[in-house]
């Protein structure tokens, strides 16, 4: 503003001793509680631009709606303090995390995303850097692939127990056993012992190979049957291809 005439030179010398004064009640916080949302663009815009995303005056648009975003905030805040007065912990602030993201179902546009209880005493994004186990959210992948291998939504699965030759015997979350069942009423119904045959119709090497497609790290993907109901690692993000299955999966997130 001096250079360009618009201020004087006591003016511009005011301004550079003036101490820099922040709203107190601010504490680092952004308009519905997106704070996890903003510091992952940071990252985003550092890992792009280099230091100078601080300093060209960038201009940053995410497709996180703060209507959505305020209303996944209060989601986990209720749910964390259901959780305190079951367990007695002193308040949602404590050491249980949880996560929450909220996704297009279209697009997979982020419309909303918590990563923690807290951002100001813990800013590791749960969403984004925790892993868990997909559970049976995994399933539809394990389908996907045996899709690709020419099975159909028509194709019959035997909905039984192992062989008695396995030492390892899941059964189903309800305790029955089906008989011949579709792959399309097998993953509906979320049953572990078809996804289990699929599993080791297509073969795991091969599974593991289509799961890694859709952003899953082959590392942290077990080579046994178990990998068919989700005993791999990821964070809740990398679940965005099956978001639409999920509610139906049973999945619980357990808590660091």
């Amino acid at each position: 503003m001096l250079a360009l005439g618009m201020i004087s030179q006591d003016q511009y010398r005011e301004a550079r001793t003036a101490t820099l004064e922040i709203a107190p009640d601010s504490a680092g916080q952004f308009a519905g509680h997106a704070e996890y949302v903003a510091e992952l663009a940071r990252k985003l815009a550092r890992e792009r631009f280099g230091d100078d995303a601080y300093t060209r005056g960038l201009n940053v648009y995410t497709t996180v709606s703060s209507v959505r975003q305020t209303m996944a905030y209060d989601a986990v805040r209720r749910g964390m303090e259901a959780y305190g007065r079951r367990h007695r912990t002193a308040s949602a602030d404590g050491s249980p995390q949880a996560a929450l993201v909220s996704l297009d179902g279209d697009t997979g546009a982020i419309e909303a995303m918590v990563g923690g209880t807290d951002f100001s005493t813990n800013r590791f994004n749960h969403a984004t850097q925790a892993l868990r186990q997909p559970g049976s959210t995994f399933k539809p992948f394990i389908y996907a692939a045996a899709l690709e291998r020419g099975m159909s939504p028509g194709t019959l699965i035997n909905d039984a127990p192992l062989d008695n030759s396995s030492r390892w015997q899941p059964s189903n979350d309800d305790g029955r056993f089906l008989g011949a069942v579709t792959v399309r009423q097998a993953l509906a119904d979320s049953r572990n012992l078809p996804a289990i045959r699929t599993l080791q119709s297509i073969g795991i090497p091969y599974a593991v190979e289509f799961a890694s497609r859709f952003g899953f790290s082959s590392k942290r993907m077990p080579r046994f049957l178990p990998l068919a109901l989700g005993t791999g690692t990821t964070s809740p993000l990398r679940l965005r291809p099956p978001m639409r299955y999920s509610p139906t999966a049973a999945i619980a997130w357990s808590r660091t």
